[in-house]
């Protein structure tokens, strides 16, 4: 279990797709 800046609970799938959504943010400015 990783815990964010903000203290929420992350799960790895939901780590994951944060990583994604920050790098298709980069990749479709």
């Amino acid at each position: 279990v990783i815990v964010d800046r903000d203290g929420h609970f992350l799960t790895h799938y939901m780590l994951a797709e944060r990583l994604m959504q920050v790098e298709a943010a980069q990749i479709f400015k």
